[in-house]
C-alpha cells in the first residue's frame, strides 16, 4: 500500500539480529522472531510484500531492500540458536542488486532520516524488530538509497558470511491463524495473553473495517516507542482515519484510566513525531475481557475521553472502546469486535 499514490511504502520493517544468526538468514533468506515478547512483537505486522531491511548489529550494517515473499507464519523447524523464535518471514531481493551502509552513513541515515521508532542508534541495536510507518518509513528508506552501495546479493553473502550459495528454502509452517487457535484452545481460562489479542487485530482484516472502514488499513503491530513501551497496534488508511489502538486482556474499574491515558499518550507521540493530523486520529482501548458492565465502561470511558483529549489536544468524540471476543469454529479464528462507547 502507498502513501498518496507516490509509490512510497507506509510500512518497512527494520529486522534486527547478531552477525551469527544474521548469517543463518541469509543463507535461508528467511527471519525469524518470538512474537510473544514485546520488543518482538512488531513481526506479527508483516504482510506479504512488505518492504525489508536487515540489520546486522554485529558488524553495524544495513542491508537491503528485501520484500516478505509471504506474510509471517509460525514453524517448528528450528533455524536459528533461540529456539523459540518460531515466528519467520520468507524474504526476496526488491531488485537485481542489495544495498548496504554502515559506519558514518549509517549514522547519518538515523540522525537525519529518524523521526518516532529510529531516533538514535540505540533503537536499532537494541530492539530486533523496528516497525516504520508513514513519513518515518519513507524518509528512511530514501535516505536508504542515498548511501548505499549497491552490490549482487551473492557477493555480499559470500564477503560478509562466508556463504557460498544463498538458497530459498520452503520452510513448512502454520498460519497465525492456526496458531491462535490453538493457543485458544488450549487455554484453561478466558484469559489469554495480550499478544494473542494483538495478533488478532493485525490478522483480521474484519476488524480494521469495523473500526476504520477500510479492511486493507495498513495494520502494524509492536511499534517502538520510548524506553521499552510499545505501542500495540496501528491502522493506517488512505482517505479515512487513522487508529491508534492500546490493547488490554481485561481491565475494571481501576484500570481503565491508566488504559485511555497510555492510548491517548501514543496517540498524541505518533501524531507528534509522524506528523499524523490528530483530527484524524482515532483514540482507541481494546479489551478481552472486563468486571464491569459495558454500560459502566461506557459512561467511564466516555467522561475520561474528554479529560484525556483536552491533556493531550485530542478530539473526544474520536475515543473508541471496544471489547474483543476471540474463539474458533473449525479451526478458523472468528473475532468479534463490539463498540462499547
Amino acid at each position: 500500500m502507498t502513501n498518496g499514490g507516490v509509490g512510497l511504502p507506509r510500512k518497512i520493517y527494520i529486522l534486527s539480529s547478531k552477525t551469527e544468526n544474521m548469517r543463518r538468514v541469509f543463507e535461508n533468506l528467511t527471519y525469524g522472531a518470538n512474537a510473544r515478547r514485546p520488543e518482538q512483537r512488531g513481526i506479527l505486522g508483516v504482510s506479504e510484500d512488505d518492504l525489508v531491511l536487515l540489520y546486522d548489529s554485529g558488524t553495524r550494517t544495513l542491508m537491503g531492500p528485501f520484500t516478505a515473499r509471504r506474510g509471517v507464519y509460525y514453524t517448528e523447524v528450528e533455524l536459528w540458536s533461540k529456539k523459540d523464535w518460531k515466528f519467520i518471514v520468507p524474504l526476496d531481493p526488491l531488485m537485481g542488486k542489495i544495498g548496504y551502509v554502515k559506519g558514518k552513513k549509517l549514522l547519518d541515515l538515523i540522525v537525519e532520516a529518524g523521526k518516532l521508532s529510529l531516533r538514535d542508534r540505540y533503537t536499532i541495536d537494541s530492539y530486533w524488530v523496528n516497525t516504520l510507518l508513514a513519513s518515518e518509513a519513507e524518509s528512511v528508506l530514501e535516505k536508504f538509497y542515498e548511501l548505499a552501495e549497491f552490490k549482487n546479493l551473492s557477493l555480499i553473502a559470500k564477503e560478509i558470511y562466508g556463504i557460498k550459495k544463498v538458497r530459498q528454502l520452503e520452510i513448512p509452517g502454520r498460519s497465525i491463524e492456526e496458531v491462535l487457535c490453538e493457543e485458544i484452545r488450549k487455554s484453561k481460562s478466558r484469559r489469554l495473553g495480550e499478544w494473542i489479542y494483538e495478533a488478532a487485530l493485525v490478522t483480521k482484516s474484519t476488524i480494521a473495517k469495523r473500526i476504520v472502514g477500510d479492511h486493507n488499513a495498513v495494520r502494524a503491530a509492536g511499534v517502538f516507542l520510548y524506553s521499552r513501551r510499545y505501542l500495540d497496534v496501528v491502522y493506517l488508511t488512505d482517505d479515512r482515519f487513522n487508529a491508534v489502538i492500546e490493547v488490554k486482556e481485561g481491565i475494571d474499574r481501576n484500570s481503565l484510566e491508566g488504559a485511555v491515558d497510555q492510548a491517548s499518550y501514543y496517540t498524541y507521540s505518533i501524531s507528534k513525531g509522524l506528523g499524523l493530523p490528530r483530527d484524524r486520529l482515532l483514540t482507541v482501548v481494546v479489551y478481552g475481557r472486563s468486571t464491569v458492565s459495558d454500560s459502566e465502561v461506557a459512561r467511564s470511558f466516555e467522561k475520561l475521553a474528554v479529560e484525556k483529549a483536552r491533556e493531550y489536544g485530542l478530539r473526544d468524540d474520536l475515543f473508541v472502546a471496544s471489547r474483543l471476543d476471540l474463539h474458533c469454529v473449525d479451526g478458523k479464528l472468528v473475532a468479534e469486535i463490539k463498540i462499547i462507547s
